[in-house]
């Protein structure tokens, strides 16, 4: 029944000032998995929303955290540090698709003994004269094993162009390619410790883009390379010979970098690699670095990459 938990006092509530953010989350746990497991921690006197799961085929993963601007136990649970709630992804998306709405807030309402959460959708600007409700139904949590992985260690940073490699994606989609190769080559025993990145695919044609430019050394030591068109040298050049052999060399699902990058507003993505580990993309969510989403690739297993 429409609005049957409306006069209920829910067991918890959460409230996010941000819409986007909010939508960026679910948009990005929505590519890996159609079901998703929130879990809400406390961490000092802040909240946050949690996701860590992975999908069927264990290909990719994705990691995520979004501080919670306001939280309430309106039945005065307030010793009750930790709770999960699983929801379809699909139904959030469609509750939340509010184009109409400029700056949104939206709150979620979690009546466990209905099985059920609702989200409002409200509008400052339009005070308490409007707002949308929806109850969505909630999931035995554990229904499939979450499959999370260890911490990984990384050597290098490559950060990426969205725009190009949107359109590298594109490409290989319409050439019906299956997979997405990065190449990285170094140089450092000239004048310039130089890089050159090569983004390529192979399926009715064979088609790459390269990027060179200087590399950088992080503050805990690892080498940063950039997949960005920047300039090398004022007034241009031919550029410096580059080693033929291959530093980093991985393959990854179009696919699944195909749907990533839906939910990607930045223009430049950081991403980690290392040999035989998952490609790790970290995008923010807001201004600060408390959250954020990190979403991990399988490679594929190909011999004749090294």
């Amino acid at each position: 029944m429409i609005g049957d938990t409306e006069r209920e006092e829910p067991e918890w509530r959460l409230t996010f000032q941000d819409a986007e953010s909010f939508r960026n989350l679910v948009e990005a746990a929505a590519s890996v998995m159609p079901k998703v497991v929130f879990n809400v921690a406390k961490e000092g006197d802040d909240r946050f929303l949690l996701v860590d799961g992975s999908d069927m085929a264990l290909t990719c993963w994705l990691r995520a955290r979004l501080a919670v601007d306001h939280f309430a136990f309106p039945k005065g649970e307030a010793g009750r540090d930790a709770f999960s709630f699983c929801v379809e992804c699909k139904h959030v998306l469609i509750a939340i698709d509010t184009p109409s709405l400029g700056s949104c807030c939206i709150v979620l309402e979690g009546f466990e003994g209905k099985a059920k959460v609702r989200i409002h959708v409200t509008d400052p600007d339009q005070g308490v004269s409007f707002s949308e409700k929806a109850d969505l139904d909630t999931y035995v949590d554990g229904e499939r094993p979450q499959h999370r992985l260890q911490p990984l260690a990384y050597k290098m940073m490559l950060e990426v162009d969205v725009v190009r490699l949107r359109d590298l994606v594109r490409k290989a989609r319409r050439a019906h390619a299956e997979f997405i190769r990065f190449a990285i080559t170094l140089r450092d025993d000239g004048p310039q410790a130089l890089s050159r990145v090569i983004m390529s695919y192979h399926g009715d044609i064979s088609a790459w883009v390269c990027f060179v430019n200087r590399t950088q050394t992080s503050d805990d030591g690892s080498i940063i390379v950039r997949a960005v068109s920047d300039s090398m040298e004022e007034g241009g050049g031919e550029q410096p010979p580059l080693p033929s052999s291959n530093f980093f060399v991985g393959s990854y699902a179009l696919d699944k970098i195909e749907a990533f990058l839906k939910v990607v507003k930045c223009r430049v993505i950081t991403s980690h690699v290392q040999q035989e580990q998952p490609m790790l993309f970290q995008v923010p969510l807001g201004p600060d670095n408390e959250s954020y989403v990190h979403f991990l690739i399988a490679p594929k297993i190909d011999n004749n990459d090294l």
